[in-house]
Parts: C-alpha cells; structure tokens; sequence
C-alpha cells in the first residue's frame, strides 16, 4: 500500500515538496515541480533525520515527528514545510501581509504630505513629536508585515491595532483636536478605514488558529491513497 502527502511553504506555496512511501515509510521519494528529488529506502534513517542537498532549495531536511514514527517532519533551510490542510491557510496571512504592506506605502506618502505642509513649523518641538509619533505608526505597518510573513500572530495585532489606533485619532483629530468637522472627504476617508478595518477583522480567526494548527500538524497523520 502506497501513500502521499504535500508540504508545502508557508510564504511560498510554489515550492511545495510531494512526499510518496510505502508501509512503514519504506521506499520515501521525495518531488519538487514534478522531478524525484531523492529515495529514501530505509525508514530507520529518518529517526535521526536525512538530509537533502538541492539546487534550488538548498538544504531539505526530513525526520519524523516522534520516536512513535507516525508522521514526518520537513524542512527546508531551517523553515517548515506544513501538510497541504495546514498550509491552506497561507492565503489568510498573505492577505494581510498585503493589507500591511498597503497601509505602510499609504503612511509614507501621507508622513511625506505632513512633513511638507509643517516644514515651516519643524523647528517647535511639540511638531518634531507629532511626526515622530506618525512616523511610528507608519514603520509599525512594516514591522507587522514582516514578521506576518513569518508566522508571527502578534504583528497582526500591532499593524491592526495600530490602524484602529489611527482612525479614532483621526475621527479626534478631524472633530475636536483641529476643529474642522466632518466634511465630504473627511467622511470619505472615515468610510475607508473602516472597510479597512472590517477587512484587517475579518481574519482574526484565521490567524489565532495558525499557530494551534501547526502544533496540531505535528501531532496528526494524514495519509492519503496514492
């Protein structure tokens, strides 16, 4: 009886590996992009774990989960490889890596806007901390798309949180702290942000469940008929 299962990357789902073996994990081969990677005859080596030497992906490592020998474990340079069910969820961090990245170049050109329109003000130091203050929240959207990319759950909450931080200063800032009311386009942008919001929300669960999933796919067979 033969079986398969794919692993794919996190942050890049194009380098997925398929992995086919037969009881007991004998006669393991290893695929990328539809080429044999490598054989692996003897189950008992992957107690200790092999070792792959590749041209693209450099260095795969396969060992099995426990000293139970029930499911595999696979790495490539040191990052994890997930069974396909796990790594399904990759297009919930990619969405908002996306969304962080969005907001980062948007706070980039409005600090650029903000930094112009007080440039004559610059020297006072309560305007040096206003745009301090901006200038944190901008590279704070960069800081939560990196570390998203990696897996990280608590960058969504810094670049979400930061972002709802945002829009109730503006909503402050636009009624009471500069007194210009709600016009047309103050309106208009409140509208954004929220929809915003809503769509940053909207993957909340997604992300808390990455990181029990993971701990769940080390603990799980899942073996498919080949």
């Amino acid at each position: 009886m033969s079986f398969s299962k794919k692993y794919t990357d996190l942050n890049n789902p194009e380098n997925s590996l398929y992995l086919t073996w037969e009881s007991g994990f004998s006669n393991l081969k290893v695929y990328h992009q539809g080429k044999l990677v490598e054989i692996v005859k003897d189950p008992s080596a992957l107690v200790l774990g092999v070792s792959i030497d590749h041209p693209e992906l450099t260095t795969i490592e396969i060992t099995f989960t426990d000293n139970k020998s029930t499911d595999l474990r696979v790495r490539v340079n040191g990052m994890p490889y997930l069974p396909e069910k796990i790594a399904t969820d990759s297009h919930s961090v990619n969405a908002v890596v996306i969304a962080f990245w969005t907001l980062f170049g948007f706070g980039i050109i409005g600090f650029g806007f903000s930094y112009v329109a007080l440039q004559d003000l610059i020297e006072y130091p309560q305007i040096k901390l206003v745009l301090g203050i901006d200038a944190g929240f901008v590279i704070s959207y960069a800081v939560a798309a990196v570390f998203m990319r990696k897996g990280q759950k608590w960058a969504y909450f810094l670049g979400t949180g930061m972002f709802v931080l945002t829009t109730l200063l503006f909503v402050w800032n636009t009624s009471v702290g500069f007194g210009f009311g709600f016009g047309m386009l103050a309106i208009i942008i409140l509208l954004v942000r929220i929809v915003f919001i809503v769509y940053l929300l909207r993957y909340a669960k997604d992300i808390m469940l990455i990181e029990r999933k993971r701990t769940e796919a080390d603990k799980t067979e899942v073996l498919d008929d080949f």
